[in-house]
This record gives structure tokens, C-alpha cells and sequence, in this order.
């Protein structure tokens, strides 16, 4: 056997019997010369294999597959794995998240952080100054009733089925469809009321016939619609009002007059009201809704109630009362503003 021999400052062949190596040692060299063969490829195959998984998460065209052969090549830079340390309030957050109506994400992505913000919406819908406020409270309670200046409440022996009003207040809010943020925004809160007392007659035996008609004049029109609404639907819309009537009342013992304001100048449409309502899901809404709380030096605003159920008492008279489920609070409001509005 002929071995080459390389040695500082010579360069010379040197005979070597390879009979006197032991046959276990030969044997034993092959076996791990295959073995790191072996290893190498499995390596090789492995490489490749992360090679295009990665690209297909980048979204890129995997690359064809590469024999698996013995590489002389420098190994890959080793994969980087990042921990992070999660926040368990963190995760309770993004799951309540997650699992929110889309209808009750939307609504909560109007609720303003700060009392700055919710003062300068109330500039944006002229609900700022006390005339302003007034001035709304006043239309929305008597913009049926052109003739009544004085602001006195209508007589009490009338009964809240009368239809006659329902025309005046549908008239009244459908002039408020306009382009202007204001009034679309009064227009949605006015929707509700007029859908409230819709709601109001319905139960206290009006012509179920008669208030389908004028809701469905009433509501806006879409071009698919040819047919007249279904009375369920009118019925089931009729129900919704209950949602922010209820929402308020929760919010109102955190927020005292700004519960009623926030359906006021953040409500949406009485469709989405629907939806919400007839959404179990959608009932954490005074949990999670955080308005800014009022000052603690009153405001003016706070002498001027939206609630939705003082409104209408003012509007129909005291016998709703067991159809909205009047709190004590609202009671409280409904029998100072009709003892006011009596007096000369």
C-alpha cells in the first residue's frame, strides 16, 4: 500500500503495508465514515425542508427539491426563537376582543376617552350652550305640536293611542333626514323615540294595522324594497327600543345624566338597535362602555334630561309607565318635569 507523507520541507511517498492494521479497526472506519455520510444528509434533507416551509410562509414559490448530497458548503445560521412574556390582563382584553359582536365592537368605538372629547361632540351637534340644549329638548318633546309655546304638557285625559300625534312626530322627524351631521344624529334619536312610542301605542292597544303603516312610511326606503315590511319585523323593531332603555339605566348609576346623553350624541340607527338587542352578547355593553363622568360642579346639561321614557311621558302623558318598566330615578325626573310644566 502506498501512503503519501507531507512534512515541513519534504515531500516524499512512503510504502505502507496495510495488512498489519487490525481487520476490527478497518471495519470500524468504514461504519463511521457511513454514518456521518448518513448524518449529513438526513442534515442536508432537513435543511432543505426548513428552506421551503419558510417560503411558503412568506408566500413565495417553493423551490424545487434539491438531491440530498454530501455538502461542503457552510452550515445555515442557526433559527432564532424569541419568548415573550404575556400579560395576563393583556390576554383577557384581546379574548373580550374577540368575541364581540361586530354591531357591539362598532358602538363601543364611539364611546369618547376624555371629557374633552365629549364636550367638543356636543359643540359639533350644537347640544352645547343652554339654548342649544333647550332648543333640541324642546323640539323633539313638542316639534309635533307647533302651537304649543308655552311648553305646557298636553292633556292628560288623552290617550297615548292617539294615531294623530304618530303623523305629527313622523312629519316632524322625517324633517330632520338631512346631510348635516347634526341632523342626522338628532334624526337617529328621534328615530327612537318615534319608534318608542310606536311601541307605546301598539301595547296600549292602538291598531296593530296602523302603526305597521306609519312605521313602515316612516322608515327610510330602499330600492330592493317593493313590498311593505313583514309585521314581525316591524314588531321585533318595535321590541329593540327596550336595548338602549335598559343600557341607559345600567350606565346611569356611573354616569348620572350622561347615560341618557350618550344615545344622544353617539346612538346609532334604530336598525342597529335591533340587532343589538336580539344579540345576548351585546348586553355587557354597560360593562365595558367607560364615558368620561361628569364634572363635579354641575353642568347645565345636567338639568335637561334625553331619557327616553321622561321624554315620552312628556309627549303621551303618565300611562306608559308599565310598558318600558319606568326606574325610580326616571319617575323621580318624569314628576318634578310635569309638576314644572304645569305651573303658570
Amino acid at each position: 500500500m502506498m501512503v503519501h507523507t507531507w512534512g515541513e520541507g519534504s515531500n516524499h511517498t512512503q510504502n505502507f503495508d496495510s495488512s498489519s492494521v487490525p481487520p476490527q479497526l478497518v471495519t470500524h472506519l468504514h461504519e463511521q465514515l457511513q454514518f456521518y455520510k448518513d448524518k449529513a444528509q438526513k442534515l442536508e434533507a432537513e435543511v432543505q425542508h426548513l428552506k421551503e416551509e419558510l417560503a411558503l410562509r412568506h408566500g413565495s414559490a417553493p423551490r424545487p427539491p434539491v438531491s440530498c448530497q454530501l455538502s461542503i458548503q457552510k452550515p445555515p445560521s442557526p433559527i432564532t426563537i424569541a419568548f415573550r412574556i404575556e400579560n395576563p390582563q393583556l390576554q383577557q382584553n384581546n379574548a373580550i376582543t374577540s368575541d364581540k359582536p361586530p354591531e357591539l365592537a362598532d358602538l363601543l368605538k364611539r364611546v369618547p376617552k376624555a371629557d374633552e372629547a365629549w364636550c367638543l361632540r356636543r359643540k359639533e351637534l350644537q347640544l352645547y350652550k343652554p339654548e342649544e340644549v333647550i332648543g333640541t329638548f324642546m323640539a323633539f318633546v313638542f316639534g309635533a305640536r307647533p302651537a304649543v309655546i308655552s311648553g305646557q304638557v298636553r292633556d292628560q285625559s288623552q290617550p297615548p293611542t292617539d294615531t294623530g300625534r304618530l303623523e305629527d312626530f313622523k312629519a316632524f322627524v322625517k324633517g330632520l333626514r338631512r346631510e348635516s351631521e347634526r341632523a342626522t344624529q338628532l334624526y337617529y334619536f328621534a328615530e327612537l323615540l318615534f319608534v318608542s312610542l310606536c311601541r307605546v301605542a301598539s301595547i296600549n292597544g292602538a291598531s296593530r294595522d296602523t302603526i305597521d303603516s306609519l312605521m313602515d312610511d316612516f322608515l327610510p326606503s330602499t330600492r330592493k324594497r317593493k313590498q311593505k315590511r313583514q309585521f314581525t319585523y316591524l314588531s321585533h323593531l318595535r321590541a329593540s327600543v327596550l336595548w338602549p332603555i335598559h343600557q341607559a339605566e345600567l350606565l346611569r348609576k356611573k354616569f348620572k345624566h350622561r347615560a341618557d346623553e350618550f344615545f344622544l350624541l353617539y346612538g346609532p340607527t334604530v336598525t342597529k338597535y335591533r340587532q343589538l338587542h336580539e344579540n345576548k352578547n351585546t348586553q355587557k355593553f354597560a360593562d365595558l362602555a367607560k364615558l368620561p363622568p361628569p364634572p363635579r360642579e354641575e353642568e347645565f346639561n345636567s338639568g335637561i334630561s334625553f331619557a327616553i321614557p321622561l321624554m315620552i311621558t312628556l309627549i303621551v302623558g303618565d300611562r306608559y309607565k308599565s310598558v318600558l318598566r319606568l326606574p325610580r330615578d326616571v319617575q323621580l325626573m318624569t314628576n318634578i318635569a310635569l309638576i314644572k310644566s304645569t305651573k303658570p
